[in-house]
């Protein structure tokens, strides 16, 4: 359910330029639930080309379960 916001935040970002920030949900193989929480920037090359996006993510499980 989460995967098209995420994956809107995430075009935006190569497209546009716009800083990635998304809250996502993860089923492991067992069946339980992780929230992530990612942000990142495009990298553009010396034309403007997007080349790459650099960022993080951090498990905010216990935070969206409190």
């Amino acid at each position: 359910a989460d995967r098209p916001g995420v994956a809107s935040a995430f075009a935006r970002c190569v497209e546009n330029g716009d800083d990635y920030k998304a809250v996502y949900r993860v089923v492991l193989p067992d069946g339980a639930i992780r929230w992530l929480e990612s942000t990142g920037r495009r990298i553009v090359d010396a034309g403007g080309v997007p080349v790459a996006v650099l960022g993080s993510g951090i498990n905010i499980t216990q935070r969206m379960e409190t």
